[in-house]
């Protein structure tokens, strides 16, 4: 989150891990969740472009070729766990 979006006071709650595997990659996937009361600062050297989703909007364009295969399986899983 520092490096991405200059939040450093914050403290990540590990939510699982799991095998991310496609015709192109094949990677193993440690995922967080963290709250923070501090305003995230885009850093341009480390984003290109970037927006903040509502709950709302995500769930609306799931499968709608919105956003990567692996975002969608991790986040309906987060949904099925919170």
């Amino acid at each position: 989150m520092r490096e991405e979006i200059g939040i450093t006071h914050f403290n990540p709650q590990f939510i699982g891990r799991y095998v991310w595997e496609s015709s192109r990659e094949r990677e193993l996937v440690h995922s967080f969740i963290a709250i923070s009361d501090n305003a995230p600062v885009i850093d341009k050297t480390e984003i290109e472009e970037g927006r903040f989703w509502s709950l709302q909007e995500i769930k609306e364009s799931i499968g709608k070729d919105v956003f990567t295969p692996n975002f969608e399986l991790e986040f309906t899983e987060l949904l099925k766990k919170h």
